[in-house]
């Protein structure tokens, strides 16, 4: 049986198991579908390679809002800037690695939404 994803899990999740780099091919598909709902382009989505199910369960502790140190190889979808609007935007993959992530909770325990990630910051 097919597991039903959160809106969370489909906007943030490229991979949540057996994750291979070729996963990340669908992003331009998916960031369509990300901004369809409001007809609008997002300047920027990171979805996380999350191959051992780090994020999942992440609301498990009755907080509306959890933070948690992670280790996690992202993907930031950045929209080129001088890109057409919606539906036709462009964007371009900036690879990096998470240390932290904040996410918003509902009183069922499911994430709704990405609050804040820290990044790793590149020295050199």
């Amino acid at each position: 049986s097919r597991t039903r994803l959160s809106e969370f899990e489909r906007h943030h999740l490229t991979c949540l198991s057996n994750c291979s780099s070729s996963c990340t091919l669908t992003r331009s598909f998916k960031m369509k579908k990300i901004n369809k709902p409001e007809k609008r382009c997002k300047p920027i989505n990171t979805f996380f390679l999350d191959t051992k199910g780090v994020l999942t369960g992440i609301c498990n502790f009755g907080k509306n809002r959890q933070t948690h140190a992670i280790n996690l190889k992202i993907i930031d979808c950045k929209s080129f800037k001088n890109s057409n609007g919606y539906p036709h935007r462009k964007y371009r993959a900036v690879k990096g690695q998470a240390t932290s992530v904040t996410v918003l909770c509902n009183q069922n325990r499911v994430a709704y939404h990405l609050d804040k990630v820290v990044r790793k910051r590149n020295n050199g």
